[in-house]
């Protein structure tokens, strides 16, 4: 059970915060979330012991939690901050800098802020932030960016730009980034296993590179993500990540590289019970997918699967 020991209502309507608040009593548990009400006082529409407040405006863990002014104020306070950090960054070796201020000084400085406050009401803060990372990028370079210069220094690597993306901008990507229809369970399960994004299609392509290149350094011919369009059932279909030809007894090797994770929904319970069910079972449905294919090719199939705890299966 996770206990949730505080809880911070803000709504202007007493009575949808109050249907909140009784839902998440009664649906809670299911969940694996306990909601406890302590030491309160005040209206008597609220469980005894909730703690209330007129106040419209307050901080919360730092963040401003109120009307327009009071965050935008808040905000800018909270920023303030952070300028005499930029400014000692803009000082050093600009090769250390640029990396620090990409990495570590610009935009993770104000993740909590801009998760629990509405970006809306914090624009005045989030810009001067972005002026300051400006400010020191010049520092550090000592390079007076135009803004076109400057604009471009804000695209990603990959698009030829230097990463230091403004706050807004990565706030955007990362409320884009989260999987659409589908709600945050309470051991984020899904959060780890999801597919939106491309990370797991980057870690499966990086291990399937390291096992080649492991090959060539042994001297082993290999090919990358063969088998498309070589039957004449013209299978679109590539059961080889990597392909070794004259692996065993003359016969070439197909290897279906895969990465998969106990936490998966459809293999949760069974991963409890087996520790190495899930690799277990993706090998299997490897073979029930390849293996038609690859004796067609004359191939044999052999999976290589590896979980995100570090198990890999019998094949491997």
């Amino acid at each position: 059970m996770t206990n949730v020991t505080q809880m911070v209502v803000a709504s202007d309507d007493i009575t949808t915060a109050f249907i909140g608040i009784t839902l998440l009593q009664s649906k809670g548990p299911a969940l694996g979330i306990q909601c406890e009400v302590f030491s309160s006082h005040s209206l008597d529409l609220f469980p005894p012991g909730m703690i209330s407040t007129d106040k419209p405006n307050l901080v919360i863990l730092g963040a401003p939690i109120g009307n327009k002014k009071f965050c935008s104020s808040k905000g800018l306070k909270n920023v303030a901050g952070l300028w005499s950090q930029l400014e000692e960054v803009g000082l050093i070796d600009p090769q250390v800098a640029l990396i620090l201020l990409r990495l570590c000084g610009a935009f993770c400085k104000l993740v909590h802020l801009t998760h629990a406050t509405p970006t809306s009401l914090i624009k005045n803060a989030l810009a001067v932030f972005d002026a300051g990372v400006r400010r020191t990028f010049c520092l550090c370079t000592g390079v007076d960016a135009s803004n076109d210069a400057w604009q471009q220094a804000q695209l990603s690597l990959g698009k030829g730009g230097l990463g230091c993306l403004k706050v807004v901008a990565w706030f955007r990507y990362l409320r884009g980034s989260l999987c659409p229809g589908r709600g945050l369970d309470h051991l984020s399960h899904h959060a780890v296993t999801c597919k939106r994004g491309g990370d797991v299609v980057t870690r499966h392509n990086r291990l399937r590179d390291c096992i080649g290149e492991v090959c060539r350094r042994a001297h082993i011919g290999v090919q990358v993500e063969v088998g498309n369009n070589l039957t004449p059932s013209h299978s679109k279909t590539r059961p080889a990540d990597i392909l070794i030809p004259n692996w065993v007894m003359g016969r070439t090797a197909a290897l279906d590289v895969s990465v998969t994770s106990p936490l998966n929904p459809q293999i949760l319970l069974e991963a409890g019970v087996t520790a190495t069910a899930a690799v277990l079972t993706t090998e299997e449905r490897k073979h029930d997918e390849n293996d038609p294919k690859c004796s067609e090719l004359g191939w044999v199939c052999i999976p290589v699967v590896a979980e995100s705890y570090g198990a890999w299966g019998r094949e491997a």
